[in-house]
């Protein structure tokens, strides 16, 4: 009794040790969506990715001090940044490129320094994050690391402009058209007889004739005549 009590007990405590939601696989890919970009970014460079994996940082064994996309070294920043284009940055590990990791990355262009959020208890990402790797600083602000900044910033900018021109060209193409479209109205209006007194007789025409006229002629004639 006493043997199967423990093996129960046992059971029980190795059912209620939490398992990791996902394995550790390495970084396949990391998009970028949000702010101004019309379509998200996709990083898949294993080349670049291999720089930005989910397992490190604190809590975890390797305590480094730049991984992610974050610089740790310098702590959590005090004041939240203000004024910033944010944008949402999702790490996809296999299988199926899921996403495991989520965090915000905020920059001026004009500011060299930018920035990264851990999604806190009340965030939309809290959840996910945790089940992936508790850091034990959620719900803070970091300094970006730089060698996320020298990768993300010339690819949103890049994707941003290339955004910002095709709007332009579709605004150019869309009063092409309707130039145009007034243009047309305008000829028709300029060609349309009828806006223009035209009865659909010459103006040099002789007037119509009746019988009024008829007589006053032969009188005239007549009156030669004598």
């Amino acid at each position: 009794m006493r043997m199967s009590l423990a093996v129960l007990l046992n059971s029980l405590l190795i059912l209620s040790i939490p398992t990791p939601l996902v394995a550790k696989g390495k970084t396949v890919k990391i998009t970028i969506k949000g702010a101004d970009l019309k379509t998200p970014i996709a990083i898949t460079d294993r080349k670049i990715l291999a720089n930005f994996q989910v397992w490190t940082g604190p809590g975890t064994s390797t305590a480094d001090r730049q991984s992610l996309i974050i610089d740790w070294s310098q702590g959590p920043v005090r004041t939240a940044p203000e004024f910033l284009r944010r944008y949402q940055v999702s790490f996809h590990t296999d299988p199926n490129e899921q996403i495991v990791y989520v965090v915000y990355y905020a920059f001026s262009p004009g500011a060299e320094q930018g920035y990264v959020y851990l999604p806190g208890d009340s965030d939309e990402w809290a959840r996910l994050n945790v089940g992936t790797i508790f850091h034990g600083v959620e719900g803070n602000w970091f300094r970006a690391w730089s060698a996320w900044e020298r990768v993300a910033r010339p690819l949103i900018e890049k994707a941003e402009l290339t955004d910002s021109n095709q709007a332009r060209q579709l605004l150019v193409r869309r009063e092409t058209v309707h130039m145009t479209g007034q243009l047309s109205r305008q000829i028709s209006l300029v060609r349309d007889p009828r806006l223009n007194g035209f009865n659909g007789r010459a103006q040099s025409s002789p007037p119509s004739f009746t019988p009024y006229r008829e007589r006053a002629s032969v009188k005239a004639l007549a009156f030669t005549r004598h």
